[in-house]
This record gives structure tokens, C-alpha cells and sequence, in this order.
């Protein structure tokens, strides 16, 4: 598995770690009779409100949608631990508008609802960290050792990498609006691309605004240039954010083949990387060809 995307995965975790850490300080102090002021409810709003915006929005979509399907395309080793890890992220939502239900009623009528919320709120705690730790105890090695430096791609002949990055949209969204909406359309361009997906094909969020799809076999250097037609397509729709606000988005497009132009995984995301850099210099989405294929090396949209 990408050591980038590992990383993300691992640093998400550890962000949302320390938010569970401070509520479970909260309702342990006010478990043991502590007395504490109006604020302390108010943070505690506000911790609830990061796990139902992040966690619950963000972040385990990208793990069902790019995690879990890369591990699921590779192995079947991994199903009963995501089976679990997607239904534990089925029941999240509905805990948390429990929490956040009871932690406004324990503020108002404490002596009825207090430790209702404070013993929900520590279970939840300590089943969300439960949760993660079986992701990077189990899951993510496991990702690592079938996924690793996506060697997988050569189990067949002509393996073919399409690496896209955003030319704008991410970034833009993150900056203009918010950080959550920059979020939101990596979000959308990674649902994107996955309906173009045939059998045995591979998606993965590189980090930051960078995928990587695999694809095996490939007949022809043409029938991986209509993919990539493909995805300038669908790209053609503006992106909605989460304030229903629209926004252009463009991708940037390199395409590597192998065997004819790398012998190895690093090889070959090296090429499609130094392609899809070439596509950035224009405007607009577009998609270049690796250095050397006897196509017209670049096509702009």
C-alpha cells in the first residue's frame, strides 16, 4: 500500500483520537461529580459535532470507498474484519444523534439524563477506539502486504497506470470556501472515477489530490486513451459543495503502459506521474501519454 496514503490514513486517526480524548476527559470529570461549568457542555457540543462532520462525512467514506474496495479487488483475507469495520461505520451516525441528543438534555435536566449521556459517551469512546485499532492492527497491514507498491499490477502481461491530480477544484474549494469542501470534491472525483471502473481495475487515492487507476489487461495504447476520454467526461459536470454552491473542476491526466515502457511498479508510476505533470502546464482537463508512445502524446478538453 502507498506510504502516502497510509500516512493519511494514520494521521486522520490520530486527529480524531485526540477529539476522542476529550470527551472522554469530559464525561469522566463529570462521571466522578466534578462540578463543571456551562462551557464545558458547549465544548462538548463542539467535540460531537467535529466526529459527526469528519469522521462521519469524510472519513469513512474515503476508507469504504478506497481502502476497503482496493483490499476487497486484491484478496477475500480482509472480508469478515470490513464487513465488521463497515457496519460498526453503519451504526455511527445514529450513535452520535444519540450523544448529541442526550448531551443537551444532560446540560438542562442533569439529575435525569447525566449519566445516561456520560456512560453512552465513554462506550462510544471506547468502541470508536476499539475500532481504529483494528483498522491499523489488521486491515492496514494487510492492505500494505497485498497492495504494496501496487506490485499487484503485474500479475498480467500489459498492466496500464492512469494518474490523475486535480488542475483545479481541490484546492481552489479549500481555500475559497472551506477545508470540508475541498474534502468534498476529492470525494466526488474519487466516486467519479470509480464508475469508470471495469473488472480487475484499481483505484487508489495516492495523497493530497493524487490517484492512481490501474488497469489489466489492456489491449492497445488507444483503448487506455479512451479511458482517460472517459474521465475527462464525467469531469465536465461542476461539483457541488455541501453549500450548494457549484465549482469547475479539471484533471490533469498521465498515462503509463507497461511492459513497453516499465519493468516495475516504481517504474511505471514514475512515468505516468512525469505525464500527468506535463498535462498540468494546460489549462483544462486534459490527458498526456507517457514519452515515447506512437500516439499524439497529449489531448486537451
Amino acid at each position: 500500500m502507498n506510504a502516502n496514503a497510509t500516512e493519511i490514513i494514520l494521521s486522520e486517526h490520530r486527529s480524531i483520537a485526540a477529539v476522542l480524548d476529550g470527551l472522554r476527559y469530559f464525561t469522566r470529570a463529570l462521571g466522578n461529580g466534578s462540578e463543571r461549568p456551562a462551557l464545558d457542555f458547549r465544548a462538548a457540543r463542539a467535540l460531537l459535532y467535529y466526529l459527526d462532520i469528519f469522521p462521519e462525512q469524510f472519513h469513512h467514506p474515503k476508507e469504504d470507498l478506497f481502502l476497503f474496495t482496493a483490499i476487497r479487488e486484491a484478496t477475500s483475507e480482509g472480508d469478515r474484519t470490513i464487513d465488521q469495520l463497515k457496519a460498526e461505520h453503519g451504526q455511527g451516525e445514529a450513535r452520535l444523534l444519540r450523544l448529541m441528543r442526550l448531551v443537551i438534555l444532560a446540560e438542562f435536566e442533569p439529575d435525569r439524563y447525566l449519566k445516561d449521556f456520560t456512560t453512552s459517551a465513554d462506550r462510544y469512546v471506547i468502541d470508536y477506539l476499539s475500532h481504529m485499532g483494528l483498522e491499523e492492527e489488521v486491515l492496514l497491514p494487510l492492505a500494505k502486504r497485498v497492495l504494496d507498491g501496487i506490485k499487484t499490477i503485474f500479475k498480467t502481461s500489459n498492466p496500464v497506470i492512469i494518474y490523475t491530480a486535480t488542475g483545479t477544484g481541490a484546492w481552489e474549494a479549500a481555500l475559497v470556501n472551506t477545508l470540508s469542501a475541498g474534502d468534498r470534491v476529492l470525494m466526488v472525483i474519487g466516486e467519479r472515477l470509480a464508475k469508470t471502473l471495469r473488472k480487475g481495475d484499481v483505484l487508489a487515492r495516492l495523497g493530497g489530490d493524487e490517484f492512481a487507476i490501474l488497469l489489466e489487461p489492456m489491449i492497445s495504447t488507444a483503448e487506455a486513451v479512451a479511458f482517460a476520454e472517459r474521465i475527462v467526461e464525467i469531469m465536465k459536470t461542476p461539483v457541488i459543495l455541501l453549500n450548494n454552491k457549484t465549482l469547475d473542476v479539471s484533471l490533469s491526466i498521465g498515462i503509463a503502459l507497461s511492459p513497453s515502457q516499465a519493468n516495475s511498479a516504481k517504474e511505471i508510476l514514475e512515468k505516468a506521474d512525469e505525464a500527468m505533470y506535463r498535462s498540468k502546464r494546460i489549462s483544462g482537463s486534459c490527458w498526456h501519454v507517457s514519452s515515447g508512445m506512437p500516439l499524439p502524446v497529449a489531448m486537451k478538453h
